[in-house]
């Protein structure tokens, strides 16, 4: 459930352990990537050493693409890290990738829509199936059932999780 970063993130890694990944979201998101729920879509980003080497990791050469598009690539003595209003000492090493979120999720979705095990579907989810004690699947506002072996809810600040869960013991 949910098709922003953490949703596709999860779609992409699932995708290699899956036979197929449903990422269910009801928002229809342009190719501008933005979404009509999500808050921080005009904020700039900046994606931090370790988010980057995720990001690379599990989408590779996608900082080239980023970059050539108008992403600001920060690294070395250009990335300067803060605590509460003091410089850190420079992290060797250090990179930061700056974008808007709708920039970075257009991209990642695209790569990840590109994927053959992996299919969006556009629906709001309105419960948990459960069996046995355990998530086995999702309900959609159409009535539609989908059964899964791994739910994932990457829905951020919506999520009705906790009510689903508590409604089913």
């Amino acid at each position: 459930m949910g098709r922003s970063y953490a949703g596709l993130f999860a779609a992409r890694v699932l995708g290699d352990h899956a036979g197929e990944v449903v990422v269910v979201e009801p928002d229809a998101i342009g190719e501008d990537g933005v979404g009509s729920r999500t808050p921080q879509r005009r904020q700039l980003h900046a994606l931090l050493s370790m988010g980057h080497v995720q990001l690379e990791r599990w989408f590779p050469g996608v900082t080239d693409e980023l970059v050539a598009g108008g992403a600001r690539l920060g690294e070395g003595d250009d990335v300067r890290f803060y605590l509460d209003g003091r410089l850190k000492a420079p992290a060797a090493g250090a990179r930061m990738l700056g974008a808007t979120r709708p920039f970075l999720e257009s991209h990642l979705r695209r790569r990840v829509r590109g994927l053959e095990q992996v299919r969006f579907l556009g629906a709001e989810v309105t419960d948990l199936l459960v069996r046995g004690g355990r998530a086995a699947g999702v309900v959609t506002s159409s009535g539609e059932t989908l059964e899964a072996d791994f739910v994932v809810d990457a829905t951020g600040r919506s999520s009705r999780l906790g009510a689903w869960l508590t409604r089913h013991g």
